[in-house]
């Protein structure tokens, strides 16, 4: 990923800054969710990564994903999971990422717990770790309200429990 990096800095497409976020964004897949960082998926993700940052820098702008592509990835029993190692990233990242641009990233997570399933894995276990951890005392008083909510579209129920979660709802039903 190196080389690859190289190049495209050599061409003026990316800074060393960009460099620095590939190859921490690499590190991090790598230690916390245990990718295999050598494969040929893993390396195309990253230069798309480093591609994107270096278009965002200049100011170029992308058009989204196809729908019927995005829409595949946002009805994937996986999706969750793919939105949560997303975000993850996204943190890692020191620009605001475009939504158009966010739907490829969202297409190279997806692909990449297709191509590694263990991935999701050790998300499961970092979340049962979590949850595991309260008694059901703990979960009832955590919040001063638990919403019992009904969702019609599956597409919807991420977006909603991530905007209560961001509100400080800790707990959903």
């Amino acid at each position: 990923i190196q080389q690859r990096l190289w190049a495209f800095q050599m061409r003026e497409l990316i800074d060393e800054h960009i460099v620095d976020t590939v190859l921490n964004v690499r590190q991090h897949l790598q230690r916390h969710w245990q990718v295999d960082v050598e494969t040929e998926q893993v390396k195309m993700m990253l230069v798309h990564i480093a591609s994107a940052l270096g278009r965002i820098q200049r100011g170029h702008r992308v058009s989204p994903l196809y729908a019927d592509f995005l829409e595949e990835i946002q009805s994937a029993v996986v999706f969750p999971q793919v939105l949560q190692i997303h975000q993850k990233i996204l943190k890692l990242i020191p620009l605001v990422i475009p939504e158009e641009e966010q739907t490829y990233f969202l297409a190279n997570v997806y692909g990449l717990v297709l191509d590694q399933p263990h991935v999701l894995e050790r998300l499961r276990k970092k979340i049962h770790e979590k949850t595991t951890a309260l008694s059901a005392f703990e979960v009832l008083t955590s919040s001063p309200i638990i919403p019992v909510i009904a969702i019609k579209q599956l597409k919807d129920a991420v977006p909603l429990a991530s905007a209560l979660v961001s509100a400080g709802v800790r707990v959903l039903e």
